[in-house]
């Protein structure tokens, strides 16, 4: 009895001591759950700020219909107040034109030359270190008219790159400058470095006359020598142009390039090329007026002797001396002179890559104001995510590259307090497009996608107004890959061809090609008894 009793006792005492510590861990998880709490801030939040934070996520489920919808009657207020194409109406938010757009004009020439420009190169002119800015001006420089203000100077504009080659389509979108450019809504050819311009021979013979007095980021003279040394000895030369780009030939000629005078140049073609014009404001068109002679002449083998080239090559550790040439016309050369807006202060890899403003420009605003306004541009390199986080935040200065559009709520319902705004701009098309090969190499397959009713039943396959409000929170315009409303070519018939989604309509037009075969999975089979199958290709950005 004593053992027993023993026993007892200890398993009581166990008892106790185990329940003792399983309620002082019970006490101390409350304890601290409760400190977690306050400290969160979460006892202390106000019922009205639960109701905004309800509000928001409501906002973010109804796919931002609140933020989207202002936007749009803001838009669709702008369409009264512009040009129509002759016969149309715009009416819906895909083809809107802007309030306003800039444009172009040349500067009078009865018109005095009193220019103006920003305080830090006057600041040089006070110093010697550069001529007044009437001597820098061209005679004829461009004048381009804001669409909303003009100025003030000063400021930097800030943007964000995913790499030192990201930072490189500067070149190409911020410094567009030809003998022509494209106009802001891509309809017409606005003169550029070109003042005017004469097409003869039926389209064979182009003549450009250029502005007087331009001059090259280092004071030198722009003139029609700069066009035939890219010609003579960039363009045709193997080396540097192994093959000629086909916008600079005709029938497999390449073109002629000639001299009239320093400030009129001719191109000819063997037969009539129409679309040269469109050519030299796109993308080949910039290369044209790129290089300047003076400075590169020192590294070309037709101006300087073979031998140092090669030295010069070698110690700057090329193999070839066309190697050493496209490194010193490369963009972040700083000493190439340049035709641009902002000209490479700090190129990569400086953090963050610095453009600074060009004193040379060659433009003006309507009051004499040398452009541009701003006197740097800055490149931060970040990732894709940070990138938009920057932006969500506020930290971008203007830009649309690389931001993803499922960050869109997030940027509409950012913008009012972090001081920015969203802007939407037309669309062409669309950039999402099912495009079928018509010319697959299965012949069963080509077969069934040549056939015009298969298009038509994919067509109506597609629920589109379900993927705007999915994919692009209802702001697209489900639509046809036609021409907009912008364009005089556009037809709503066009535009709204088979875009009901009708999964009957589609089956039956399937039905009546003969594919009315389905698998046990209800995969429609095509003639030969395998399942009808489309594979698509997207590219990842």
């Amino acid at each position: 009895m004593t053992k027993r009793k023993l026993a007892m006792k200890s398993i009581i005492r166990f008892a106790v001591r185990f329940g003792s510590v399983f309620l002082g861990l019970c006490i101390l998880v409350w304890v601290l759950s409760q400190l977690t709490w306050y400290l969160s801030g979460a006892g202390q939040v106000n019922p009205e700020k639960l109701e905004k934070v309800a509000a928001l996520q409501q906002r973010l489920n109804s796919n931002i219909s609140k933020a989207v919808s202002p936007l749009n009657r803001t838009l669709s207020a702008t369409v009264e107040a512009l040009p129509q194409p002759k016969g149309k109406s715009i009416t819906d938010k895909g083809g809107l034109r802007p309030k306003s757009v800039h444009s172009v004009a040349e500067w009078p020439e009865d018109r005095s030359r009193d220019f103006h420009e920003a305080p830090m190169l006057h600041q040089r002119v006070q110093s010697k270190e550069l001529p007044p800015v009437g001597e820098r001006l061209p005679e004829n420089p461009l004048v381009v008219i804001p669409p909303d203000q003009m100025g003030p100077y000063g400021g930097t504009w800030t943007r964000f790159a995913t790499g030192p080659s990201d930072i490189g389509i500067y070149k190409a979108r911020l410094s567009y400058d030809g003998l022509v450019r494209w106009g802001p809504m891509g309809t017409k050819i606005l003169p550029n470095l070109a003042a005017r311009w004469e097409i003869e021979d039926e389209g064979r013979m182009y003549t450009f006359w250029l502005r007087r007095g331009v001059h090259w980021s280092d004071g030198h003279p722009f003139s029609v020598d700069d066009i035939l040394f890219w010609y003579e000895y960039v363009l045709k030369n193997p080396d540097l142009t192994p093959t000629i780009p086909r916008q600079f030939q005709r029938d497999g000629e390449p073109m002629q390039v000639e001299k009239v005078d320093d400030y009129t140049v001719r191109f000819r073609f063997k037969t009539p090329y129409g679309l040269f014009l469109k050519v030299l404001a796109s993308g080949r068109g910039y290369q044209v007026v790129d290089y300047p002679a003076h400075y590169l002449k020192q590294y070309h083998p037709d101006f300087v002797s073979q031998q140092r080239l090669e030295e010069m090559a070698k110690k700057a550790q090329f193999d070839f001396w066309y190697q050493l040439f496209e490194d010193r016309f490369e963009w972040r050369n700083r000493d190439t002179p340049r035709l641009w807006p902002w000209l490479v202060k700090k190129p990569p890899p400086a953090q963050p890559t610095i453009f600074e403003r060009n004193p040379y420009y060659w433009k003006v605003d309507p009051e004499g104001n040398q452009l541009p306004y701003i006197d740097y541009m800055t490149f931060e390199i970040f990732d894709t995510e940070t990138i938009n986080l920057k932006a969500i935040n506020g930290e971008m200065g203007m830009q649309g590259r690389h931001l993803q559009f499922d960050n869109y709520p997030l940027f509409t319902e950012n913008s009012n307090h972090r001081g920015y705004r969203v802007l939407h701009w037309m669309s062409s098309g669309g950039g999402t497009v099912l495009a079928p090969n018509l010319n697959h190499k299965d012949p069963v397959l080509r077969k069934i996608i040549g056939d015009r009713r298969f298009r038509i039943a994919l067509s109506h396959a597609i629920d589109r107004d379900e993927l705007n409000q999915l994919s692009y929170f209802g702001v697209g315009t489900p639509r046809q890959v036609a021409p907009p409303p912008l364009s005089p070519f556009h037809e709503p018939e066009y535009e709204r061809a088979y875009i009901e989604y009708d999964p009957e309509t589609a089956n039956r037009l399937l039905d009546e090609m003969g594919l009315s075969k389905r698998n046990r999975k209800g995969i429609c089979l095509r003639p030969d008894g395998k399942p009808l199958q489309l594979l698509l290709r997207v590219t990842s950005v």
